[in-house]
């Protein structure tokens, strides 16, 4: 398989049940964007791909009105290859941040320049913790009793905290800023 790990997310999907380009797309976006950012614009060329090799076929659902609908199915290839691909230890993580980059330069910055994009990063950090807050409430009721949940709470949980982490981070980043710039940095309102 060529290029993108991202075909396995796409693999692990089909395997749960066949699924079009567009449902392919919005699961991948929504349940592990957050954590897997391949390049979601290429999914349907990794999915002409995945037809190629073999590892899922496609056919057409019509419905008066609509366009037709291409769903995709996992073949017994693709479910080899997934499998295989489970029981590779995985690459390790990539971290690029182009705010630690800027802060590791901050003393070249103007005083309050990265107050502003810490304080941005700390309303950002905190909307997730929120949305995964209640993701994690919506994913325990609507898949309560089912072996995906665990599975589902791990990653969610490894966000969650993360997250909390950075809340704690942007915060005493803040306060050190308020050390060396004091004019520039005031307390939230």
């Amino acid at each position: 398989m060529k290029n993108s790990k991202t075909i396995f997310a796409l693999l692990g999907w089909l395997s749960t049940q066949p699924h079009s380009g567009y449902e392919l797309k919005n699961l991948t976006e929504r349940y592990v964007g957050e954590f897997w950012y391949g390049s979601f614009g290429q999914i349907y060329p990794l999915l002409r791909q995945m037809l190629e090799e073999g590892l899922v076929t496609m056919h057409e659902e019509r419905d008066t009105g609509h366009p037709p609908r291409k769903v995709y199915t996992i073949t017994g290839a693709g479910r080899a290859a997934f499998e295989r691909w489970m029981q590779e230890p995985p690459e390790e993580d990539l971290f690029r941040s182009e705010l630690l980059l800027k802060l590791f330069f901050g003393h070249l910055a103007k005083p309050g320049a990265l107050v502003e994009q810490v304080r941005a990063a700390l309303d950002s950090a905190r909307a997730k913790l929120t949305y995964y807050e209640r993701l994690h409430a919506m994913l325990s009721e609507q898949y309560a009793g089912t072996p995906d949940l665990p599975f589902m709470l791990i990653t969610l949980d490894r966000g969650m905290i993360v997250n909390r982490g950075y809340v704690e981070w942007a915060e005493r980043t803040l306060e050190t800023l308020k050390g060396i710039h004091p004019q520039e940095v005031r307390d939230e309102p």
